[in-house]
């Protein structure tokens, strides 16, 4: 029987959240990252622009501390220039993400940035019903099939006309230009 007092755990079983973090707290560590969430959340906390360009690479504490840190920064070449100039923006993103002033300074590190990777394309859509088809199902004689035949001709018109609209304008972040 699950133990009541863990938190993490549903009907005895842990949440994909709760292993994970198990499993990456060694990682990050090693890495000098005592919170992982630097890494996992960094496009929320610096903005879409800014995570394309700069990577955390590690945060160094003084001796028995855990704030005003130095947090080390990979950044692509010839952004440098930008970044430095930013610093001062993206270290106080990074302490409003943690609540507390884990961050004081930033080393920038010139290099390459890690490639991305890229995903796959949308399938198309199946095509929405055409007019004999929904003829054909409106003389479905089962109710229940009716019914359900209906919804996914629905769902099938409401999926191919999301696909084909333009894509919404998205407020700029922190950090898109």
């Amino acid at each position: 029987m699950a133990d009541p007092r863990n938190k993490d755990t549903r009907r005895g079983l842990a949440t994909a959240a709760s292993a994970v973090a198990r499993i990456a707290k060694p990682l990050f560590r090693r890495r000098g990252f005592a919170e992982g969430a630097i890494i996992t959340d960094w496009p929320a906390i610096v903005g879409a622009h800014l995570s394309s360009i700069v990577t955390p690479e590690r945060l160094a504490f003084e001796r028995d501390r855990r704030d005003h840190g130095t947090l080390m920064v990979r950044v692509a070449p010839a952004f440098g220039p930008e970044v430095q100039h930013l610093s001062p923006q993206i270290i106080e993103r990074v302490n409003v993400h943690f609540g507390y002033p884990a961050v004081a300074q930033l080393k920038i590190l010139p290099g390459t940035m890690p490639e991305r990777r890229v995903p796959p394309p949308l399938e198309p859509a199946p095509p929405p019903p055409d007019e004999s088809t929904l003829a054909d199902i409106a003389n479905v004689p089962d109710e229940g099939l009716r019914a359900a035949l209906e919804r996914l001709a629905k769902a099938l018109k409401t999926t191919a006309a999301a696909r084909s609209a333009p894509p919404p304008n998205r407020a700029k972040t922190f950090g898109d230009k």
